[in-house]
């Protein structure tokens, strides 16, 4: 079950981006609102809480939705969504979903998630600390039993690296 669950949820995230720029630091003024609208739910996060400063290894948490199919992302841009899919998975640099088996959903800390490259989630290594003194924003969401529907959505956080 495991192993059918990490490429159905990069399945779920992926779709291909246009062209290659340079990355601008996320920014947090259009910060506040859901990440994904038509969710029914809020998901309630803590830390690393909007505009706080940690280290290179956060712990992420947030009120557990009971969903079978979670996942939390740390952007290095804003995330952009378009018909409900992230469009600027390309952006997307560490990520934790509950297919990979590791932390629970409401509490993980750095080390259960892994690194994302181009959009692919790499599953076979340790991930890398984030950079410091570099910005990012992270966000939580989740889908019904069937994949197909975000069911719970968290704002994006906006954080920095000291």
């Amino acid at each position: 079950m495991r192993k059918m669950l990490i490429p159905f949820a990069l399945c779920l995230i992926a779709c291909g981006c246009e062209g290659e720029t340079a990355p601008a630091p996320p920014s947090d003024h259009d910060l506040g609102n859901l990440l994904f609208p038509s969710a029914e739910h809020e998901i309630v996060t803590s830390l690393p809480a909007h505009e706080s400063v940690t280290d290179s290894i956060p712990d992420f948490t947030w009120v557990q939705t009971s969903q079978p199919i979670v996942f939390v992302g740390v952007f290095d841009e804003n995330v952009q969504i378009q018909n409900a899919r992230v469009v600027n998975v390309a952006d997307n640099v560490w990520a934790w979903h509950t297919g990979l088996g590791t932390g629970r959903e409401g509490f993980i800390t750095f080390a259960h998630g892994r690194n994302v490259v181009d959009g692919v989630i790499q599953v076979d290594a340790p991930p890398r600390l984030l950079e410091s003194g570099r910005s990012y924003v992270w966000a939580v969401w989740a889908w019904d039993a069937s994949g197909r529907t975000v069911t719970h959505s968290s704002q994006e956080i906006f954080f920095t690296v000291e």
